[in-house]
């Protein structure tokens, strides 16, 4: 047990300890909001540039399904004009 000014200096060392301990969590604190903040940028551009890319598959897509239905209507009127079925 410590007393008088060796006792003080304790407390004291003690107290700089705590406020250096709770600097670090706050810091630590920080760096993983900062890299959580991040992250989740991160995954809204990956899900906006997702999205985007479905988006386009599903354009082409319906084209190409277009562009197959106009291709047999094609086929059938001309069919029609020669008096066959197209098929």
């Amino acid at each position: 047990m410590l007393t008088g000014s060796a006792r003080l200096a304790q407390e004291a060392r003690e107290r700089a300890a705590a406020v250096e301990r709770k600097h670090e969590a706050e810091r630590r604190t920080r760096a993983f909001e900062a890299k959580r903040t991040a992250a989740e940028r991160q995954i809204a551009e990956l899900r906006a540039a997702i999205e985007a890319e479905a988006a386009e598959v599903r354009f082409l897509v319906e084209q190409s399904e277009e562009h197959d239905r106009a291709a047999k209507r094609d086929r059938s009127a001309m069919a029609a004009r020669r008096g066959g079925s197209g098929e």
